[in-house]
């Protein structure tokens, strides 16, 4: 296969080339090995053992790199270049917090395949995250909260109130949660992973449920043909 026009750079390509071979002939690591085929098995790999939306992050977040640098090799992704998504991305006028994520994504996706394609570390921690100040604890007063409530034309919609606001439930727990997650005897809601879903970090337990959320949940389930808790609207399409 041809690795340059031009001679003398692929003779020093050829040569790198035979050099990795032989070295992993003799159980030691390559000096660089081909981007594509790294990131492929990267993201074979993010496939199986990462929720779907960080799945979906961490391949948006190479497929930037690509975008900006066509990398060919490893080596070809420095952290250097990695400062320099932060400032296009800036540029692109991503909020900080979006910024952090894609770098943190980039960052981690280099250490796994570093250590994966036994390839030598680099100096990831270099690249900074920007400090993103930390906001004002932002809540709902019971008259606010009665307000949202009462806005509340669709009775799937007053669920989701209720849910997020009285026992804290994230969206995905929300969507998630099935009548047999709920104990009227033990007055509680357990949050478990579920075939292709987990809860953020892991976080697995049971929230007890104050005396509006459980009176709402009780009138529901006696009407309940769905074993999801939460199933009309566009929040969970037919089929």
């Amino acid at each position: 296969k041809a690795m340059s026009t031009n001679k003398a750079i692929a003779e020093e390509k050829l040569g790198a080339l035979t050099q990795d071979r032989a070295a992993a002939r003799y159980g030691h690591g390559a000096k660089d090995k081909p981007w594509r085929y790294c990131v492929d098995r990267y993201l074979a790999w993010s496939k199986e053992n990462r929720a779907a939306v960080t799945h979906a992050h961490n391949k948006r977040a190479l497929s930037l790199c690509e975008e900006l640098f066509h990398p060919q090799v490893m080596l070809d992704l420095t952290p250097e270049k990695v400062e320099r998504v932060k400032s296009e991305l800036r540029r692109r006028k991503l909020k900080d917090d979006s910024i952090n994520r894609n770098v943190r994504a980039i960052k981690t996706a280099m250490r796994k395949i570093e250590g994966r394609e036994d390839l030598a570390p680099r100096r990831w921690d270099l690249v900074e995250e920007i400090r993103v100040p930390r906001g004002r604890l932002v809540y709902f007063t019971h008259e606010e909260l009665q307000q949202l409530l009462d806005a509340c034309r669709k009775p799937h919609w007053r669920t989701i109130v209720l849910l997020g606001a009285r026992a804290g439930l994230r969206a995905g727990e929300i969507y998630h949660l099935e009548w047999k997650d709920i104990s009227f005897e033990r007055n509680q809601i357990t949050i478990g992973p579920k075939p292709g879903w987990t809860p953020k970090n892991y976080e697995c337990g049971h929230v007890p449920m104050p005396e509006d959320l459980r009176n709402h949940l009780q009138r529901l389930v006696k009407g309940a043909e769905s074993p999801y808790v939460v199933a009309e609207g566009a929040w969970r399409p037919a089929g």
